[in-house]
């Protein structure tokens, strides 16, 4: 009976607070395997999408991109095109074809003749050098009884704006020989300076605008510090040496005659000039000999005219008898 007894309390468990017999718990493997497939399910499909997301994305940035260096690359193959034609066109401006094409322009333009049908010829080449469309209508001087024709085209400078355009100075001197009723005809020379504007399309050129006469001065005043050869002060008795010999041969040089070469090392000197005083500026001792400046008078013995004229000179000297010192080079 005992051993029954303690078999029953082995079987039936008692609830060790109440007394209550203990309640058997219910098997939830089936709802957690369920929740888990479909966590995982929404997993999977959150990271389907993000990466179909982030596929076009990249795409998107990458198209972005693509399309920035692509436009940056044909900017900068436009830029490069356009410099090298700037190059081509700046070349052009600045060659000395565009001189030539000016002075056919200033040719055509300043030449008018008496004959009326040249006079339309003139309007009608002169249309040829101007820019497509331009007004030749001023150019026309049917009131004008007389000619003109230019004596003498002398090119100064040129000024160029960019790459395309420049202004092209010239003095020119023309003479108008104008016809009066009742009267000899009248000639005039008359000098001005003209500007003409120019442009070029890298091919050849045309002028764009009206020509323009102006004045301008060349001259300029200009203060200059007399500059010091280089090399140490000769002694009072080279100075007297030196100076007896550039008298003799500067006498020699100014006539060519035979003790030249014996003196200088120059093909050949000048013809019928006088010696008259030779005044020395400067003069310096170096490793190689004398630097010397020299202002020398010579007469000329054609027209008995004076004048003076200023030569540097490099000397080396020679220790013989005849001539101390040989000039090496004159200029």
């Amino acid at each position: 009976m005992k051993k029954l007894k303690l078999f029953q309390k082995k079987m039936k468990p008692v609830d060790g607070r109440k007394g209550k017999p203990e309640k058997v718990k219910k098997n939830t493997t089936n709802r957690r395997v369920a929740f888990s497939r479909q966590k995982a399910s929404r997993v999977a499909s959150i990271i389907f999408f993000s990466v179909i997301a982030l596929s076009l994305l990249f795409n998107v940035i990458f198209f972005s991109k693509y399309q920035t260096i692509r436009n940056s690359v044909k900017a900068q193959q436009t830029s490069i095109e356009e410099r090298i034609g700037d190059v081509g066109k700046a070349d052009m401006i600045t060659s000395d074809a565009v001189l030539a094409y000016t002075r056919d322009f200033l040719e055509s333009y300043f030449y008018i003749s008496k004959d009326e049908k040249k006079r339309e010829r003139r309007i009608e080449e002169l249309s040829t050098f101007y820019v497509n469309g331009f007004d030749t209508s001023s150019l026309r001087v049917e009131e004008f009884k007389g000619s003109r024709v230019i004596e003498d085209l002398e090119y100064l400078k040129t000024d160029q704006i960019n790459a395309e355009k420049a202004k092209v100075h010239y003095r020119v001197t023309y003479k108008v020989r104008e016809l009066v009723e009742d009267e000899d005809p009248r000639e005039v020379f008359n000098h001005v300076e003209v500007i003409v504007p120019v442009i070029t399309n890298g091919d050849g050129y045309a002028v764009y605008e009206n020509v323009r006469i102006v004045q301008s001065d060349l001259k300029a005043s200009i203060s200059l510090d007399e500059e010091e050869l280089n090399g140490e002060r000769v002694t009072s008795t080279e100075q007297s040496n030196i100076q007896n010999f550039l008298e003799n041969f500067f006498t020699s040089y100014g006539v060519s005659d035979d003790k030249l070469p014996f003196m200088a090392s120059v093909e050949s000197g000048l013809s019928n000039q006088a010696f008259q005083s030779a005044t020395i500026q400067q003069l310096v001792s170096t490793e190689d000999g004398y630097k010397v400046i020299v202002d020398v008078e010579y007469n000329d013995q054609e027209t008995s005219l004076t004048s003076s004229y200023t030569y540097e000179l490099g000397l080396s000297e020679t220790h013989n008898d005849t001539n101390k010192y040989y000039v090496e080079s004159i200029e």
